[in-house]
């Protein structure tokens, strides 16, 4: 067996330096340099168990950070996500069958760890699953767009999201203007933007902006107009939030922004949208997670 691990990289790693010279003069105090330190020391005892027990069971494994290059997966037999649901959803968009199970090690109590399936108090447990090839799965539905360049021509499809998708102007500040079509139905609407989520994403942002939390096995997908503006007198949007199915490309946006985004998953990636681009939402495939 083999297996690729994907780690975060610590806070103090990333910001431990500047923290500390912002506590040297006189800017910050102690307790946040410590609190990182706890985490820091945490993840990494947390990995260091990992290692051990893969090596125990003589499980070879290739380690990534996280937002770093990944390499082939045709010889990987499953990925371990070391750190939060943040490293679980940006391991997902590198994964695009559902043959390669996901393992979540929520490796602090800093971390949140909603897709996290174990941490340091039970990660033998599921290590001696993975190595008997005993694990339980659950298959979450994931979402992608198939974005439609208005000035080249040239069609993409984005990583699959297990989240959720953000359309929206580039300015957060700004009207996003659109045509949104639901099924054979169009209606052009101003707002902040549409909130689109897969079942295991309706706990996240889109819960917030007013959608419907479900149970994550749901195959359904779902989305939410964020304050949208209609003038004095007109009737509100037909279309505010509502459920699909995805299977046969039934939600479409045309871009009316000069410059719009399309966000993945939150900050683990973004798409640049101009006038007239157009995306349509695709059912992409299962993600399996070992549960």
């Amino acid at each position: 067996m083999h297996v690729l691990i994907s780690c975060k990289t610590t806070n103090l790693d990333v910001h431990g330096e500047s923290i500390k010279r912002k506590i040297a003069h006189g800017l910050l105090s102690q307790d946040h340099l410590e609190r990182l330190v706890r985490d820091h020391d945490k993840h990494h005892r947390c990995r260091k168990t990992l290692l051990e027990l893969l090596d125990r069971h003589q499980i070879s494994y290739v380690e990534v950070h996280r937002g770093r290059y990944w390499p082939d997966l045709s010889h990987v037999d499953a990925v371990i996500s070391v750190g939060g649901d943040g490293t679980v959803l940006e391991a997902s968009h590198h994964i695009h069958s559902q043959d390669i199970p996901v393992l979540g090690v929520r490796s602090s109590s800093m971390s949140v760890g909603y897709l996290c399936t174990c941490d340091i108090n039970n990660l033998e447990s599921y290590i001696d699953q993975l190595a008997s090839g005993k694990t339980k799965i659950n298959k979450l539905s994931r979402l992608q767009a198939r974005i439609q360049y208005a000035e080249t021509g040239r069609e993409i499809l984005s990583d699959p999201i297990l989240n959720d998708f953000l359309f929206s102007n580039r300015n957060p500040a700004a009207t996003t203007r659109y045509i949104f079509q639901v099924g054979e139905e169009k209606e052009r609407q101003k707002s902040s933007g549409i909130w689109f989520a897969t079942a295991a994403g309706s706990t996240a942002a889109i819960r917030t902006a007013g959608g419907t939390q479900v149970d994550r096995s749901s195959s359904e997908f779902q989305y939410v107009v964020r304050e949208p503006y209609t003038p004095p007198g007109e009737d509100p949007f037909k279309f505010l939030k509502g459920f699909f199915s995805a299977k046969d490309e039934s939600v479409r946006i045309e871009n009316f922004c000069d410059h719009a985004i399309l966000a993945l998953d939150g900050q683990h990636g973004q798409l640049k949208l101009t006038f007239g681009d157009a995306l349509t939402f695709l059912r992409a495939a299962d993600l399996s997670l070992i549960v």
